[in-house]
């Protein structure tokens, strides 16, 4: 059979349940038997057996077994999984579980027709896997997709804070291992089973992989097992007649333009070779101009690696429902180079992160490099066609993708997008470069010249409200959940959406979007079927977000029609007077619940930095104080309240200490120039508040600080200080033991400390005292001698 009878035996002997706990987790893995040197034909049950094993016993270990891994840390790779999220994968191990037992039941005790196999055939009873495992398998291994799926949308959520980046990696790592041994497992029991039990493992080119979990080093192999290879090599024709690349870009081209009429909207997605600038994070105090120019110098910086179209096209339709036509482009991008540029040959820069995260989502680096479409700027083309005016067919073919930008943007359609960067991508590499970050009028200029409407989908993600999770993926299967709810009342139109062409082949199936999600072409079809959701469900909030761009942690978003009129670019996102923006400091130890009982309490909480979290209360005046004093009542952790302009002004003046050039109150300085004053909120309204909030959580905070006053009221004394003899006997002491046991954590920490510092200190004394006796005792003969 190809495999010798001491590794067989080794195998088969190895299905025995070891102990659990270290023994198991620090013994080899069982699939480990499966090394490359298996041949393709061979197909037996017990390397299921094998591989249930290790899902089965190993998913609990994960969660609870430490080991060490970065740095002498030590801790369990699951260990910061969500208790909803660990539900699931305990549901997918008792699938496991019990696919296990049925194989080795059908083993020990086959049933009727399966000893007339054994007699007949042996060896095709031990290569055959029945149905009922095969369908355990498939269950299991859709609950694992479901965890690994919320996982990737986690990094989106707005109230997370205090990530630990290493451990979240691991973790992500860990639980993509425990989904590719399923898909091993699952897409082997179908090839071994009962309907394909004469076909041997001719399409699983490769052996289950290895669940090395102890160092989770970032590798590639998810990128290359058996599962993700099989469904590759299924999907591999179709894919490359959708793909646009140099070979085929004629065609595509040609498609597009015969589409391009019809179209109401497209949406549009990209994937880059970097999203971030070093040492320059975004941050609630930033301005929405340099929030732009940032965005300019991320778009420049980096380039493009594949690009996503969709055009979206309204049929006619006689019923109660709307049909809408989904046509989808995913096109390989590369920036034209060549000597004939005039000194202008294009570089750029690449972001290590990103390329991990495209390669883990399937990105072929070498197709994005050979075959990838040449593309060049307006003002390079005209430079180009300037010294070679009389080649104009060899100057179509080189500037490549141009051509399609230009038919997009003589078409005006309105474009939709998800998070604004992929515009000021698209603008940098097809319209101007550098563009002028420092004149917002300019700015809306050029993209008027595109389009005449841009919808961000992430904007309005907080301008229709209700929806939880930022992710796209995520996001639209709330958006739709929510669709169809309001639909089956009859409250909105029904939809259909229709794939058409190729991209009914490409992204119709359902079993291959968890592989696709993060190519561009599929992430614009979720982009506009996301749109057209958010539509259905409130066309007036959809049509008033035009032209209005997300911005990440801030209150501000940038405004391009106020751009183009009045040459500024931010405006805040909610309106001041009816809504009050508080600032919540957290404590160090007691305020990691504080964001989720604001959350529970109904408020919007936005994550600002580790100690700080900005509420959204809608409400001003007294409702606001009244709002504010029942929220204060079911939050602990919480040491104050502040406006925020009031901590905005504290962080400039913080920034200021650290920078000279920063001025307070007056926006950031860079390199000589001055931003825009951010908005600011109105002090009568917000100051009383924050006061009102700050006594409230003196009261009932388990930590608050003492105000910082130069001199401070009898009443007003921090609860631990004992008054003086300005009150009564009585009231001074009600106050103290008050105070007292308001501090009461802190004073059993600080007793506790004193008394093992004093017990050790004892210990040491009398230490000394028995060694110095003991001396003594040895120099008593010397003393009677002398």
């Amino acid at each position: 059979m190809g495999v010798s009878r001491e590794i067989s035996e080794a195998l088969i002997g190895r299905t025995n349940v070891r102990g659990l706990g270290s023994a198991f987790l620090d013994a080899q893995p069982l699939t480990e038997g499966l090394h490359w040197g298996l041949q393709k034909d061979i197909c037996q049950k017990y390397h299921v057996t094998n591989g249930l094993h290790d899902l089965a016993f190993g998913i609990p270990e994960w969660r609870h077994y430490k080991s060490e891994w970065l740095a002498g840390r030590r801790s369990a790779p699951l260990e910061s999984l969500p208790a909803e999220d660990y539900k699931v994968l305990l549901q997918a191990r008792k699938h496991f579980l019990k696919a296990r037992e049925q194989l080795l039941m059908h083993g020990y005790r086959p049933p009727l027709d399966g000893r007339k196999k054994l007699s007949k055939d042996a060896a095709r009873f031990l290569s055959t896997v029945p149905t009922p495992p095969a369908k355990e398998i498939d269950a299991g291994l859709g609950l694992v997709d479901r965890v690994v799926e919320q996982q990737k949308s986690a990094e989106f959520e707005d109230w997370a804070k205090d990530v630990d980046y290493p451990s979240r990696r691991r973790q992500m790592l860990t639980l993509q291992e425990i989904q590719n041994l399923a898909g091993n497992l699952a897409d082997m029991s179908r090839t071994c089973g009962e309907k394909a039990e004469r076909q041997g493992l001719s399409d699983l080119r490769a052996p289950l992989s290895r669940l090395g979990f102890a160092t989770l080093t970032c590798t590639a192999r998810a990128a290359f097992t058996p599962a993700t290879n099989v469904r590759k090599a299924q999907r591999q024709g179709r894919t490359r007649r959708m793909e646009g690349r140099v070979s085929n870009f004629k065609k595509v081209l040609a498609d597009f333009e015969s589409r391009l009429p019809g179209a109401d909207f497209v949406a549009i997605d990209t994937e880059l070779t970097g999203v971030d600038l070093e040492g320059e994070i975004d941050s609630f105090d930033d301005s929405a101009l340099s929030r732009l120019d940032r965005h300019c110098r991320i778009a420049e910086r980096y380039t493009l690696i594949q690009l996503g179209l969709t055009l979206v096209s309204h049929e006619r339709n006689g019923g109660r429902e709307d049909v809408l036509s989904f046509a989808s482009y995913n096109l390989f991008a590369f920036p034209y180079a060549g000597n004939d540029l005039i000194g202008r040959d294009q570089g750029f820069f690449c972001q290590a992160s990103a390329l991990q995260f495209n390669a883990r989502n399937n990105v072929d680096f070498n197709t994005w490099i050979r075959d990838g479409i040449p593309y060049m700027s307006r003002e390079d083309e005209r430079r180009y066609k300037k010294y070679y005016a009389g080649i104009g067919g060899m100057a179509d073919e080189k500037v490549g993708l141009l051509r399609l930008w230009k038919a997009l943007c003589a078409r005006q359609l309105p474009f939709v997008v998800h998070c604004p960067l992929d515009l000021f991508f698209l603008l940098a590499a097809f319209e101007r470069r550098p563009l002028p970050r420092n004149d917002p009028r300019a700015m809306a200029q050029i993209i008027r010249h595109c389009t005449p409407k841009v919808v961000d989908t992430a904007h309005l993600h907080g301008a229709l409200g209700g929806f939880k999770r930022l992710g796209l993926t995520m996001f639209a299967k709330d958006a739709k959940a929510r669709h169809r709810e309001l639909a089956g009342n009859g409250n909105v139109p029904h939809l259909k959406f229709r794939l058409v062409g190729e991209t009914a082949s490409r992204y119709g199936s359902q079993a291959d979007r968890n592989e696709l999600a993060h190519e561009a072409g599929f992430d614009s079809l979720m982009t506009a079927q996301l749109f057209a959701y958010l539509r259905a469900i409130s066309p007036t909030q959809v049509r008033e977000g035009a032209n209005r761009l997300f911005l990440y942690k801030s209150i501000e978003y940038l405004d391009l029609d106020r751009a183009a009129l009045e040459g500024e670019v931010g405006a805040c996102m909610f309106d001041l007077s009816r809504v009050t923006l508080l600032v919540a400091a957290l404590d160090s130890v007691d305020g990691k619940d504080a964001p989720r009982l604001i959350s529970n309490a109904g408020y919007l909480c936005k994550s600002i930095d580790a100690q700080h979290v900005l509420v959204v209360m809608r409400a001003s005046g007294g409702a606001a104080v009244r709002k504010a004093a029942e929220l204060a009542g079911k939050v602990h952790g919480v040491v104050s309240w502040m406006g925020f302009d009031e901590w905005r002004q504290g962080e400039a003046a913080k920034a200021k200490d650290h920078n000279g050039d920063r001025d307070p109150g007056r926006g950031r300085r860079r390199n000589g120039r001055k931003d825009v004053d951010p908005p600011e909120l109105d002090p009568p309204a917000a100051e009383p508040l924050a006061e009102a909030l700050t006594e409230l959580s003196e009261t009932s905070a388990p930590s608050p600080l003492p105000k910082e006053t130069p001199q401070v009221d009898p009443i007003d004394r921090p609860p631990t200080e004992l008054p003086t003899g300005d009150l009564g006997l009585g009231e001074g002491l009600r106050r103290s033991v008050a105070g007292i046991f308001r501090q009461k954590p802190k004073l059993l920490a600080g007793a506790g400390l004193l008394f093992v510092l004093w017990m050790l200190a004892r210990a040491e004394v009398d230490s000394a005292i028995s060694r110095l006796f003991r001396k003594l005792f040895r120099a008593r003969p010397l003393l009677r001698s002398a």
